[in-house]
C-alpha cells in the first residue's frame, strides 16, 4: 500500500516489474477495505458517513473527505468510477481509490522471483529519495504493508498512519504550489509518478547490483525509524561504503583517516556538483557531523550534549536562525542537512561510478 489515493484506469509501470495501480478484483478491495477499516478503529474512528450537529454543520467524515479528495482531483483524470459506485460501503469506496504498488512477472514465481520481488519494492524507496523535495518524508510507501496481503500482519501501532495520510490528502488541495516541495504526504498522485518516471533510468539496470541493494534497504530502514541518532549513524555508513577505503591500520588512527576521507571527499564531489559552494563552511560542518557520528557509533552518549551544544554554535555563528538550544532540533538539523548531500552524492553516483572509484582507491 502507498500513501495515495487517485482512481487510476490502468496500473502505470515502474521499473521492471512495479505497477502502481488500484486494486482490481473483489479479493483485493475487499483486502484493502479491511485494512482501512481497522486503521480507523485504532484511530479515534471518524464517522463513516455523512453526520450534522444540531446547527446542521456537517462532521468530518471518511465519505466527505473522499468527496473532497476526488471533487479536488476530478479535472486530472477521465476513469470509469463504476467500481467505487457499486459498492455503498465507504471502505470499499476507498479501497477502490487507493493506489497500491504491484509486482507484475510473466516468470514462474520461485524462490529467487520473490526475493526479486522484494528488492524491486525497496527500490521505490530509493528512486523517491532522490527524486521528490522531502528528506525524511519522501517514501510514498506505507511500509508495514510490504508484503503480500493476507498475511494477518497488516495492523500495528502505526496503522493509524492509514487514517492520517488519507486526511493529509484530502484536505491538501486542488494541486501543489509552486513553493511547496514534492512530498508524498499531500502531493497528487500523478506528479509523484511523474518525477520518479524521470528518475526511473537512474536504477533500471541496478537490481543485480549488491551494493545498491544494500543501500536501499538502509534507507528503508531509515524511513522506518523515529531516532535521529540511529538515522545519522546509518546515512554516514552509506558515504563511507561510497568514498572510504580500508584504512591502513599500521600507518593511521584509523578513526582520524575515515573522518579525512569523509570530509575531504564528500566535499570533494560536492564541489564538483557545485562549484559555488561554501568549502570553508562545508568542511567544518562534515567534520562536526563525523564527530557527532563516532560520539553515537561508539556509545559515549555522556559527550552527545557537548558535541551538540558545539554544532549549535556553529550553525548560530553562520547566520542560521535558530531557537533555544534542543539536543533533539540539532540531531534532527544534522539528519536534514546529511539526506540533502546524501541526494547529491547518490545521485551523481548512480550517473558517475567511475568517478567514485577513482575517488575511492
Amino acid at each position: 500500500m502507498t500513501k495515495c489515493i487517485f482512481p487510476l484506469n490502468k496500473g502505470l509501470k515502474l521499473l521492471d516489474n512495479l505497477y502502481f495501480d488500484n486494486p482490481r478484483s473483489f479479493e483485493e478491495i475487499k483486502e484493502i477495505a479491511s485494512i482501512i477499516k481497522k486503521a480507523n478503529h485504532m484511530y479515534s474512528p471518524l464517522p463513516e458517513n455523512k453526520m450534522y450537529d444540531e446547527e446542521g454543520k456537517e462532521f468530518i467524515s471518511l465519505e466527505l473527505l473522499l468527496n473532497e479528495l476526488l471533487e479536488n482531483y476530478k479535472a486530472d483524470y477521465d476513469v470509469n468510477l463504476k467500481n467505487q459506485k457499486k459498492y455503498k460501503n465507504i471502505y470499499y469506496q476507498l479501497a477502490c481509490n487507493w493506489v497500491i504498488l504491484r509486482y507484475q512477472t510473466d516468470k514462474i514465481e520461485n524462490k529467487e522471483n520473490i526475493d526479486y520481488r522484494d528488492i524491486t519494492i525497496l527500490l521505490v524507496d530509493l528512486l523517491s529519495f532522490i527524486s521528490f523535495d522531502e528528506t525524511d518524508n519522501f517514501s510514498m510507501l506505507l511500509s508495514e504493508y510490504f508484503n503480500n496481503f493476507g498475511t494477518g500482519n497488516y495492523i500495528n501501532n502505526t496503522s493509524k498512519n492509514i487514517i492520517v495520510e488519507f486526511m493529509v490528502k484530502a484536505t491538501a488541495g486542488k494541486r501543489k504550489r509552486k513553493d511547496e516541495p514534492i512530498n508524498p504526504r499531500y502531493t497528487k498522485f500523478t506528479i509523484l509518478y511523474n518525477e520518479l518516471k524521470k528518475h526511473e533510468r537512474l536504477l533500471l539496470d541496478e537490481i543485480d547490483d549488491d551494493l545498491i541493494r544494500y543501500i536501499s534497504e538502509i534507507i528503508n530502514n531509515y524511513t522506518n525509524s523515529n531516532d535521529y541518532k540511529m538515522k545519522i549513524v546509518s546515512i554516514v555508513s552509506i558515504f563511507e561504503l561510497l568514498v572510504a577505503h580500508n584504512p591502513d591500520n599500521n600507518r593511521f588512527n584509523v578513526e582520524d583517516s575515515i573522518k579525512k576521507q569523509f570530509v575531504n571527499k564528500i566535499l570533494l564531489i560536492l564541489y564538483i556538483t557545485n562549484p559555488s559552494i561554501d568549502t570553508d563552511l562545508i568542511t567544518k560542518e562534515l567534520s562536526h557531523i563525523y564527530d557527532l557520528r563516532s560520539c553515537i557509533a561508539h556509545g559515549n552518549f555522556n559527550g552527545l550534549p557537548k558535541i551538540c551544544k558545539k554544532i549549535y554554535d556553529f550553525y548560530k555563528t553562520n547566520g542560521e536562525d535558530l531557537p533555544t538550544f534542543e539536543m533533539d532540533y540539532i540531531l534532527s538539523l544534522v539528519n536534514s542537512s546529511l539526506m540533502q548531500y546524501l541526494k547529491i552524492i547518490l545521485v551523481r553516483f548512480l550517473n558517475d561510478r567511475k568517478l567514485f572509484e577513482v575517488i575511492k582507491n
